[in-house]
């Protein structure tokens, strides 16, 4: 299918393509200033530039592109300004310049290039390119047919946008490597697919990753058919590819990852070792695709539209302008601003300087280093300039504090002598006075004086205030008391003298009693008729009263318990109720009792203590049963108290089982901690449940109870009449006896009973066993044929030791394999039996 453009728009791509055949011009590269201050800009421009070629600023340390692109523009006057900054290390920059190439347009028609002669593909090769799509379905880049009619081939295609390998010899002779990563997303991406011919191993490469590696042991040939952008196959053209190719290349030898690489990187070399053909599309015109390797391998597009079909492609040319340019990044000064203080009290005055730099420069009409009376506080900025003319500032605020308003306060302006006042200063934190007066602190003026406040703030600026103080003579005055040492509690009278009025301290009243309670200075202010006042004292001494301690050995008790009171804090003791200090009894009930103890100054006091008697738990000891039958439980549980201990190591309310009996004791104890104890007699009734055997007959050991024998055989059967202390056996087996005596009941072990008709034939048997004694084996002839026999051997004990049966026989032959001793061998056939006893050496 054509494609339709106009005239003109063949005629912009021709002009501009014929442009990008020529290789990058070389710029020359300068700087406007090589010198700056860090943070500085600086601008970089080229002696010129071309169209169509896009240049890029670099760090020539790692070719980080610092600015760009920036499109050329040709022509005279054509340079171009690349502005950097704020710079701030010293840095060489260079200029990289790339221009695109032409690339081919494919649409998913009927669009291809047809390569003649074939490339070979055989052995190791590589296939390379790059290629730009975005179809969903299968797009074969490049492919190889066999003839017409044969289903045989290799496409290196992209399907449902991914890289993959088809390798087709049989319908069942197939190999087939897919990618994983997406390339039909419309960018432009390097492709590039190897094979090892030893290994046989492919690899698929996505923008010079490895994606994918596989297997393929498939290659066809005879190859009749090579077609960029379809494939044939069935004898049609199949996946026709939908988008752009470039640069696409065949390689007789499977390239490494680096030389993939180098390939995106740089461009694809026509004298590079191993190419069979390179498809670099530049001619950007006609109908033809040159092959620049030296194999001629032409391309012929077929259906495409030579007007529009021609593309602009991927990089082309790349060039690095050989001159380089390096700016010098001078660091600014470290610039500080200084003053002789940050603070200050107004109409003093600072000094500002900097320092870090070469000279300063102040803002505010401020000189460094000289000093001046700041007005207010301002913050200064300095500006320093080093010796490469580069600056930097700094700044600080001095702060400028108003002086405070001081005031001078007294408690009294007019005093009498001797009286006190108190100085103290407001509106500042700190004061300090003149004549030795101490700020808050109160003291007696000797004369009228005038007193001077200096307080100073928390800026530490000072301000002045004063006050003056009268001071008017004062009566003199006696103080007078009753006693002058008195007990805690005693009373005394206080009288002052002298002046007219008078008044105590301590909530005294003249000429009235009181008791005080401390040693106390008692003073008296009397007052005259000039309302002067002046004191006089008269010291107190109380002898507290003895702290008086009660202690008992134990405040709570039990009942019967003892304790012993003594007091303690005072010198002589003496208690109430008939105690004496530090003797033990035992108190009859719960109490309190008093102590009254004197000291060296005879004053006395008292204490108390209260002793509680707790009565003692009315403990009961208690049990499930007090008679029982050996083997039975019991459980024994205490009552009326908290906690109960057993002896003979029983745990209350725990069963056990007694094994004789016993007198149980229980000590119980109560929630306060008082114990008593009781006890319990548990009385266990045993029966002896022994028996002995004297021939077929048993006797029970006991005497005193009644008897049940029992047919061990027959499930501890009672027998029927047999209820006496002996038992004798009518027929061989195993019996007990059950005996009942005080309410229990037990039951002896079953006694084999095997010996009743020994030796006795029974029914006509006629039998002989020999040898016997024998150390064995028996031979039991029978005197004639039975039809059926049953053999049973028993030991002394009754126990089966063998059993066995015989048919149609007169003679059989007995092992007996058990141990030395006693056997009982019997024989029974039919409606007669016999048992014999052997035995065994």
């Amino acid at each position: 299918m054509m494609k339709t453009n106009s005239i003109a728009l063949l005629a912009v791509f021709v002009t501009f393509f014929t442009q990008l055949k020529a290789q990058i011009i070389d710029q020359t590269v300068a700087a406007i200033t090589t010198t700056i201050c860090e943070n500085g800009s600086a601008t970089i421009t080229t002696g010129g530039s071309e169209l169509g070629v896009d240049y890029y600023l670099r760090d020539d340390s790692d070719n980080s592109i610092v600015v760009g692109p920036l499109a050329g523009t040709g022509g005279p006057g054509s340079g171009l300004t690349f502005n950097i900054g704020p710079l701030t290390s010293t840095t060489t920059y260079h200029v990289y310049a790339e221009k695109l190439g032409v690339g081919l347009d494919f649409d998913d028609v009927d669009d291809r290039v047809q390569i003649s002669p074939i490339p070979p593909l055989s052995g190791s090769f590589s296939v390379m390119g790059w290629v730009r799509t975005t179809a969903g379905s299968i797009r074969q880049i490049i492919g190889w047919g066999a003839a017409s009619g044969i289903s045989k081939y290799v496409d290196f295609s992209i399907g449902f946008g991914k890289l993959r390998y088809y390798s087709r010899n049989t319908n069942v002779n197939t190999d087939f490597i897919g990618g994983n990563i997406i390339v039909n997303d419309g960018n432009w991406h390097h492709i590039a697919f190897t094979k090892n011919g030893g290994t046989n191993q492919v690899s698929l490469y996505v923008d010079g990753v490895l994606d994918v590696q596989g297997t393929s042991t498939v290659l066809f040939s005879p190859m009749a058919n090579a077609t960029l952008g379809a494939n044939y196959a069935n004898n049609s053209y199949q996946g026709k590819f939908n988008g752009a190719m470039d640069e696409l290349s065949v390689w007789s030898s499977e390239l490494s990852i680096a030389q993939i690489q180098d390939d995106m990187n740089n461009g694809t070399s026509a004298a590079a070792a191993n190419l069979e053909a390179y498809f670099d599309f530049e001619e950007n015109g006609g109908t033809t695709v040159g092959d620049n390797s030296p194999n001629s391998h032409i391309g012929t597009m077929t259906n495409m539209d030579a007007s529009n079909d021609w593309i602009v492609g991927v990089v082309k040319d790349r060039l690095i302008m050989s001159s380089t340019q390096t700016i010098t990044v001078n660091p600014l000064p470290t610039v500080v601003a200084n003053t002789t203080s940050a603070a200050i009290c107004a109409g003093n005055q600072v000094t500002l300087t900097g320092s870090g730099a070469f000279t300063y420069a102040w803002d505010n009409g401020v000189s460094d280093n000289v000093a001046f009376t700041p007005g207010a506080t301002i913050t200064y900025t300095v500006t320093g300039t080093d010796a490469n003319s580069c600056t930097n500032t700094d700044q600080l605020t001095v702060t400028v504090n108003a002086l405070p308003t001081v005031v001078a306060n007294s408690s009294a302006i007019v005093v009498c002598e001797g009286n006190q006042i108190t100085l103290t200063g407001s509106g500042t934190s700190t004061y300090s006075w003149n004549n030795g007066v101490t700020n808050n602190n109160a003291f007696a003026s000797v004369s009228t004086t005038t007193y001077t406040v200096t307080g100073t703030d928390g800026n530490n600026c000072s301000n002045t205030d004063q006050i003056t103080i009268t001071v008017n003579a004062t009566p003199v005055v006696s103080a007078n008391s009753t006693s002058t040492t008195i007990c805690a509690g005693d009373q005394i009278t206080l009288t002052g003298g002298g002046a007219s009025t008078y008044a105590w301290d301590n909530s005294a009243t003249d000429n009235v009693a009181f008791a005080p309670t401390l040693s106390t200075t008692y003073m008296v202010t009397g007052t005259d008729g000039n309302n002067c006042s002046t004191t006089a004292q008269v010291t107190v001494t109380v002898n507290a009263l003895p702290t008086v301690v009660a202690n008992a050995t134990a405040v709570t008790i039990c009942a019967g318990d003892q304790i012993t009171l003594s007091g303690a804090g005072a010198s002589t003791y003496a208690w109430d109720n008939g105690a004496t200090d530090n003797t033990a009894f035992a108190p009859a009930a719960t109490t309190t009792y008093i102590v009254t103890g004197t000291d060296g100054n005879n004053c006395s006091n008292t204490d108390q203590v209260s002793i509680t008697v707790n009565a003692l738990p009315t403990v009961v000891a208690n049990s499930t049963s007090t008679t029982i039958c050996a083997d039975d439980q019991i459980t024994l549980t205490g009552t009326g108290a908290s906690a109960y201990t057993w002896d003979n190591g029983v745990d209350d309310n725990v069963s056990f089982t007694p094994t004789a009996t016993t007198i149980y004791t229980v000590t119980g104890t109560d929630m306060n901690n008082c114990s008593s104890t009781a006890m319990i007699t548990v009385t266990v009734n045993t029966i002896d449940n022994t028996v002995s055997v004297a021939g077929l007959t048993i006797t029970a050991t006991a005497s005193a109870g009644t008897y049940q024998w029992l047919d061990c055989d027959n499930v501890n059967s009672a027998i029927s009449g047999e209820t006496n202390q002996l038992f004798t056996a009518t027929a061989n087996g195993n019996y007990a006896v059950e005996i009942s005596e005080n309410g229990c009941v037990d039951t002896s072990d079953c006694i084999s009973i095997i010996t009743v008709g020994i030796e006795d034939k029974l029914l006509g048997l006629n039998v002989s066993v020999y040898p016997n004694p024998t150390s064995g084996n028996v031979t039991i002839d029978l005197g004639k044929e039975y039809g059926n026999v049953d053999i049973t051997l028993r030991d002394i004990t009754g126990k089966v030791v063998s059993t066995s049966s015989y048919s149609a026989t007169d003679k059989v032959l007995v092992n007996i394999g058990g141990t030395a001793g006693v056997y009982f061998l019997n024989i029974q056939s039919e409606d007669k039996g016999i048992t014999v006893k052997l035995l065994k050496n």
